[in-house]
């Protein structure tokens, strides 16, 4: 949809002479916001029409930390599917994941977590939760290697909301329980990202809490590593 934006005129008098600026036409194309409900489901509804995972595929599967990854560019592979909605949560991902995941892939990665606790879900229930999901994987997608992201840490000079790297270590301790308990892949570079006083650094952050160019660069490299590793 395309929406006209018009500004006011604006006239001036001087001397009798009146002059007006010439209105402004711009227009303006309309999209569901990342983390909306109806991006949301336009997400959901190209999964359900592009069906099924080829065999051998990867598949990232998470939040806006996978939705806004040009994977097939960054990992340089062609078999490679973006399955991540900006603003999911665990139990978003665990609602879709038939939708989303569904056929023969290789490699499940996940990243999720961050949104469930802004929202205030405490570390344990969102293990919880994490852990049906990991259980529930096998059941649309037999014999995939799941990998287990670390939660991002964020940058609390530029990020000012209330999840801090505190509750987010709490978070990844419980996740990487939970990756040995089911013979998952726990993947955390943090290290790679956070600067000396352990926040994620400037360099690879706009925004305090998600990736950008040399982030995604970074992620990339450890995810090809690891996939080097388990050929």
């Amino acid at each position: 949809m395309i929406q006209k934006n018009f500004k006011p005129i604006n006239v001036l008098v001087l001397g009798g002479w009146v002059l007006a600026a010439v209105v402004s036409i711009r227009p303006m194309l309309w999209r569901p916001i990342p983390g909306s409900q109806l991006y949301s489901a336009d997400r959901i509804s190209q999964f359900s029409v592009l069906g099924e995972v080829k065999p051998g595929g990867i598949v990232l599967l998470g939040d806006s930390h996978i939705d806004r990854g040009e994977w097939s560019e960054l990992l340089e592979v062609c078999n490679v599917y973006n399955r991540g909605i900006g603003g999911n949560t665990v139990g978003g991902v665990l609602d879709r994941l038939s939708e989303a995941i569904y056929g023969k892939p290789a490699v499940a990665i996940l990243m999720v977590g961050f949104n469930d606790l802004a929202k205030g879900l405490d570390p344990t229930s969102i293990a919880d939760n994490y852990e049906a999901l990991v259980t529930d994987i096998p059941k649309v997608a037999k014999d995939s290697l799941i990998v287990i992201n670390a939660v991002f840490p964020v940058n609390s000079s530029i990020y000012r909301g209330d999840v801090n790297n505190q509750k987010i270590a709490l978070l990844n301790s419980k996740l990487k329980e939970l990756a040995a308990r089911h013979s998952a892949i726990f993947l955390n570079i943090t290290p790679q990202l956070v600067d000396e006083d352990g926040n994620l650094s400037a360099n690879y952050t706009n925004d305090g809490i998600h990736l950008n160019g040399s982030g995604y660069i970074q992620w990339a490299h450890a995810i090809k590593d690891l996939l080097k590793q388990k050929e």
